[in-house]
C-alpha cells in the first residue's frame, strides 16, 4: 500500500486542475454544485507529476455535520505521451430517505415508514468506460486502500453522473442505477436493441399501491431535474380529508447536490368531492410560484356552481380554500324561498370567530366575486389563519321568508382537536319592500362547543335599523347562551337588551346593549330603551321612556321607567315604577328682561315581597310624600321552610330518582330486566349529598358541609347540613358484590341561591357553586387479554408486481397443464400448501383472528387447491409468502 501524500484542501475542480487531471480548458457539461464540494483531508497515492495512475481520497465538508461522507476518485493518463487523463470517482453519500418524511398539509404518515429510497453513491465518469476496465480500477483501488468499501460499481460507465442505490417497499428492495444527464444526443438516439443492462431513463417510475387512513399512494418514481440541477423522488397519491378527495399530481421531494436539503413540491392539484344527490365538486388548482389557484365545478343539488379556490405554504404550513357561490333563484316553500347558495371549505385553516359587531362585514357573506386574490386577502386580514391539522367546511344560503324578510346564513363547522360549529348571518325586513317604513337589519352569531359543553346565539340590530322613518334608529343585542359541562354546567341566560340595574352579571355572561330607540322629530325627541332576561335563579325586565319637547324658550319632557326583578326560590319580587315630567319656560318683560320658570311633578312606586310591602313617593321636585304600606324589606333574607325547599326542588317531593343509561329491556312491577353485560344506571338527587352508604361502605364526598341559603338561620339553626344517600342493590339472579362496580360521582354546578353560604345582604345574581349531584354506576368489564398480534410486513410479506418491459411480444394463448416456468414453480408452491411449515403458520394465523374476534369460520385444510392447482390457474397466480 503506497502512503499518502496530502493535498491542499480546496474545490473538487481546483483540486483537479491542481494535480492535473482536469485540464482548465477543456470544459466539460458538468453541474457547477458539483464541482464546487468543499474537500478536505485530501490524500492521493504518489508523489510523482505526472503518473499514470492516480488514487485520491477525501472527505466532503458540505455533509460533514450530520453524516460524514467520502469520495474515491481514479484516474489514468490515456497514453504514455498524452498529458489527459480519463477518470471517475465515486461520492459514498449513503442517504436514506423515507416516506414517512415527508408532511402533505403539514402531516407526516408515519405508517409509510417501510417505503424508503437509499441513495448509497454518486457516480462520474470522464468518459466511457467498460465493465471491464471498471473491475481493473477496482483491483488497484482495493490493493491501494485495503477494501471494498472504496470502490465504483462495476457496470458500463458512460460519460455523466449515475446515481446507484435501492427503492424498498417492504421486503421487496429495488436496485437504482440511474442515469442523471450528460449522454451523448447521439447515443440515445440509437435503437433499443443496443440498450446495455445499465438503466438510462432519466425519469422511473414504481408501482407502490397502498392506503394508509386519509392517504391512498398510486406511484413512486425518481428523476434528475437538468436545470435546477436537483434530485426528484415523486409521489403520486389521493388524500382524503373531510371527505374531500385531494389529487396530489406529481408531489415530490427535492435536493440539491451540495447538501443533503429535502424540500416537498407539489406541481398541481385535483380536487373531488361527492355526496350523492346533493353535493359534486370536481376541479384542479395549478401551481403559481409557491401558491396554487384555480377554479372548481360544483354541482349543488342540481345546479352548478363555479368555485375559487387556493392552496399556499407560508412558514412551512400548507393550506387550502375553496368557496363557491351562486346568485340564481332556486324556489322553495314561501318561508324559505332560496335565492342563493354557497359552499366552502379549508384544511389547515382555522376559521377566527368574529365579534358579533363585525359578522355583517364577512366576505363570505358578501356578493360573489370572481377575484380570487381579494377574496383571499380580506379573508386573511383577520377571518382565518394558517394552523396544521385545523380544517373547516362551510355551507350559505340566501333566502326570502314571505318576501319580507330576506337572509344571508353561513353554517361552518371546524374541525380541530376539538369539533366547533358556527353559524354566522344577517336578516333584513322590510315593510312594504319598497320604500319601507319598517327596516330592521338584524346581523346573528351562534356556537356550539362540545369540548366547552357550550352553544349559544347573540344576535345586533344594527344601526342602520329603523321604525317609521330613517332618522327613528333601532338598536339592541339578544343573547342565549347555555353550559352544559365545564365550571358553568348548568348555567344559561337568555336575554334581550341586558339586565337588571342591581343584577350582579358573572363575568361569563355576555355583555349586552340595550333595545333602544331614537326619533328626532321636529322640535323634540322619543327615545326609549328596554330589556329582558331570564337566569336559572331570576326574572328580570324592565325599561324606560323618555319623551322632550321644545327649545330655548320654553320645553317639557316626561320620563317613565319600571324595573322588575323576580327570583325563584325563596320567592322573591322587587319593582319599580317612576314618572317625572319637567317644563320650563323663559318669558321677556318689557323694562325687566327675560324670566324664567320651572316645574318638577313626579310620582314612584316600589313594591317588594315576600311578605309584599312598598311604598309610594309623589311631590313637586325634593318636596315629596312618601307613604309605605304592609312589610319592611327583609335586608336581602328571605326565609323559607323545608315543604317550602322540597316542592322547589326538581321532581318536587320526588327529588330523588334512578334512571337506567344503558341495558334496560323492561320494567315489569318496579323491576329493571336488564342486560347484565351492558348494563348501567345512575341516581340523581335534587338535594345535594355529602355521604353515601354503598354496598355497607359509608363514603364522604369531596364536598362534606352543605348549606342551604334560604332556610332561616337563628342561634339554633346549625348553619351546615349533611345529606345521606343510602343505596341498596337487589338481583333476582345471582349476587353482585360491590368489587364487581364501578362507581363515580356526578357533580353539577348548581345555583347559590340555594345552596350558598347564608349572607347578610343579597343582590340577585346568576352565581353556581359545584355540589355533587348523585352517583354512576357500571359493571366492572372483563379484562380482555389479547392473544398477540399479527405483523402484516413481517409475517405475511409483500409480493412486487414488477415492472413491464417497454417492448413485450404477445405469445400464443397458453395451454392449460402446459405452463411456464414461472407458472410450474408457483404451482409447485401450492402443491405443498397444506405441509409445514405452511400449514403451521396457518393455524397459528387463524387462532391469533379467532381470539382477536376478526375470524369466526374454519381452518380449510385447501387440499383441493393443492391438488388441482394446475387446471385452476392458466396464468401465474400472485402468493404471498
Amino acid at each position: 500500500m503506497v502512503a499518502c501524500v496530502p493535498v491542499d484542501d480546496g474545490l473538487l475542480q481546483n483540486v483537479l486542475h491542481q494535480l492535473k487531471i482536469l485540464d482548465p480548458t477543456i470544459p466539460l457539461n458538468v453541474p457547477a454544485e458539483f464541482y464546487e464540494l468543499n474537500l478536505t483531508n485530501i490524500c492521493k497515492s504518489t508523489a510523482v507529476d505526472l503518473p499514470d495512475e492516480i488514487i485520491l481520497t477525501a472527505d466532503i465538508s458540505e455533509y460533514s455535520n450530520d453524516h460524514p461522507c467520502k469520495i474515491v476518485l481514479f484516474a489514468e493518463r490515456i497514453s504514455s505521451t498524452s498529458v489527459e487523463y480519463r477518470f471517475a470517482f465515486t461520492i459514498k453519500l449513503e442517504r436514506i430517505f423515507s416516506l414517512s418524511d415527508i408532511k402533505i398539509f403539514g402531516k407526516a404518515y408515519k405508517e409509510l415508514s417501510f417505503i424508503n429510497l437509499k441513495i448509497d453513491e454518486l457516480v462520474f465518469a470522464s468518459d466511457s468506460l467498460t465493465v471491464s476496465t471498471v473491475q481493473d480500477w477496482n483491483t488497484k483501488i482495493v490493493s491501494e486502500l485495503g477494501g471494498d468499501q472504496y470502490k465504483l460499481p462495476e457496470l458500463d460507465l458512460d460519460f455523466g453522473l449515475r446515481l446507484m442505490g435501492q427503492f424498498q417497499i417492504g421486503d421487496y428492495i429495488h436496485p437504482i442505477s440511474q442515469f442523471l444527464g450528460f449522454r451523448d444526443s447521439s447515443f440515445l438516439n440509437q435503437s433499443l436493441t443496443s440498450l446495455s443492462d445499465a438503466d438510462y431513463r432519466l425519469e422511473v417510475w414504481y408501482p407502490a399501491q397502498y392506503t394508509f387512513g386519509p392517504l391512498t399512494l398510486s406511484k413512486v418514481g425518481l428523476s434528475y431535474d437538468t436545470q435546477a440541477k436537483r434530485f426528484q423522488f415523486h409521489i403520486e397519491a389521493v388524500l382524503s380529508v373531510s371527505s374531500v378527495k385531494l389529487v396530489l399530481t406529481d408531489l415530490k421531494v427535492t435536493s440539491p447536490f451540495k447538501q443533503w436539503l429535502p424540500k416537498t413540491w407539489l406541481d398541481s392539484l385535483g380536487l373531488s368531492y361527492d355526496m350523492p344527490d346533493i353535493l359534486e365538486i370536481s376541479g384542479g388548482l395549478l401551481r403559481d410560484d409557491d401558491e396554487y389557484s384555480g377554479v372548481a365545478i360544483v354541482e349543488l343539488i342540481q345546479r352548478t356552481l363555479v368555485a375559487i379556490g387556493s392552496y399556499a405554504e407560508r412558514t412551512g404550513t400548507e393550506s387550502l380554500f375553496v368557496f363557491a357561490s351562486v346568485k340564481e333563484h332556486l324556489g322553495g316553500p314561501p318561508y324559505l324561498y332560496v335565492t342563493g347558495l354557497g359552499f366552502g371549505f379549508g384544511i389547515n385553516k382555522q376559521f377566527i370567530e368574529p365579534p358579533i359587531d363585525k359578522v355583517r362585514e364577512f366576505p363570505l357573506l358578501q356578493p360573489p366575486s370572481n377575484d380570487i386574490e381579494q377574496v383571499l386577502a380580506s379573508l386573511e386580514a383577520g377571518w382565518i389563519q394558517d394552523n396544521v391539522g385545523s380544517n373547516w367546511l362551510a355551507i350559505g344560503i340566501d333566502f326570502l321568508t314571505f318576501q319580507f324578510i330576506e337572509s344571508h346564513a353561513l353554517l361552518i363547522a371546524q374541525f380541530k382537536h376539538d369539533f366547533e360549529m358556527l353559524i354566522l348571518g344577517f336578516s333584513e325586513l322590510k315593510i312594504p319592500r319598497e320604500n319601507p317604513y319598517v327596516y330592521i337589519e338584524l346581523q346573528y352569531k351562534g356556537s356550539w362547543k362540545p369540548q366547552e359543553g357550550f352553544v349559544g346565539i347573540s344576535a345586533q340590530i344594527t344601526s342602520n335599523s329603523y321604525l317609521f322613518d330613517p332618522d327613528c334608529k333601532l338598536t339592541g343585542d339578544f343573547a342565549f347562551w347555555s353550559w352544559y359541562e365545564g365550571p358553568q354546567q348548568g348555567d344559561f341566560i337568555l336575554s334581550a337588551g341586558g339586565y337588571h340595574p342591581q343584577f350582579e352579571v358573572p363575568s361569563h355572561y355576555p355583555a349586552l346593549g340595550r333595545v333602544s330607540v331614537n326619533w328626532p322629530i321636529h322640535g323634540g325627541t322619543i327615545k326609549g330603551q328596554s330589556y329582558f332576561a331570564l337566569t336559572p335563579s331570576c326574572l328580570m325586565g324592565g325599561g324606560n321612556l323618555e319623551l322632550t319637547y321644545g327649545g330655548n324658550n320654553a320645553s317639557i319632557s316626561l320620563t317613565a321607567y319600571a324595573h322588575v326583578l323576580v327570583e325563584w326560590e325563596p320567592f322573591h319580587f322587587d319593582v319599580a315604577i317612576g314618572v317625572t315630567i319637567k317644563g320650563s319656560a323663559r318669558i321677556k318683560i318689557k323694562y325687566i328682561g327675560s324670566v324664567s320658570a320651572s316645574f318638577e311633578i313626579g310620582a314612584n312606586l316600589e313594591l317588594w315581597g315576600t311578605p309584599t310591602g312598598g311604598k309610594v313617593s309623589f311631590g313637586y321636585k325634593s318636596l315629596r310624600m312618601t307613604v309605605g304600606f304592609g312589610k319592611e324589606r327583609s335586608g336581602g333574607l328571605h326565609e323559607s321552610s323545608p315543604k317550602k325547599l322540597r316542592e322547589a326542588l326538581p321532581g318536587g317531593e320526588r327529588y330523588l330518582q334512578a334512571q337506567v343509561k344503558k341495558g334496560l329491556i323492561r320494567e315489569d312491577a318496579d323491576r329493571w330486566i336488564i342486560r347484565p353485560d351492558d348494563f348501567s344506571f345512575t341516581i340523581e338527587s335534587g338535594i345535594p349529598i355529602t355521604s353515601y352508604d354503598c354496598f355497607d361502605t359509608v363514603h364522604d364526598t369531596n364536598r362534606p358541609e352543605l348549606h342551604i341559603r334560604p332556610l332561616p338561620c337563628g342561634s339554633s339553626c346549625p348553619g351546615t347540613y349533611r345529606s345521606h344517600l343510602y343505596i341498596r342493590v337487589q338481583s333476582s339472579g345471582s349476587t353482585w358484590e360491590h368489587n364487581e362496580w364501578d362507581v363515580k360521582e356526578l357533580e353539577m354546578f348548581v345555583p347559590e341561591a340555594l345552596w350558598g353560604e347564608p349572607v347578610a345582604s343579597l343582590r340577585p345574581s346568576s352565581k353556581l357553586t359545584q355540589q355533587t349531584v348523585g352517583l354512576a354506576f357500571q359493571p366492572v368489564a372483563p379484562a380482555i387479554q389479547p392473544d398477540g398480534s399479527i405483523d402484516l410486513h413481517g409475517e405475511i410479506g409483500i409480493e412486487p408486481l414488477g415492472e413491464q418491459p417497454a417492448i413485450q411480444a404477445i405469445n400464443t394463448r397458453q395451454v392449460p397443464g402446459e405452463p411456464s416456468d414461472v407458472l410450474s414453480d408457483r404451482l409447485t408452491t401450492l402443491s405443498r400448501i397444506n405441509n409445514d411449515p405452511v400449514k403451521s403458520e396457518r393455524q397459528r394465523m387463524i387462532h391469533v383472528l379467532t381470539q382477536a374476534g376478526i375470524y369466526s369460520g374454519s381452518n380449510d385444510p385447501l387440499r383441493i387447491l393443492a391438488r388441482d392447482a394446475a387446471q385452476l390457474y392458466s396464468e401465474a397466480p400472485f402468493i404471498m409468502t
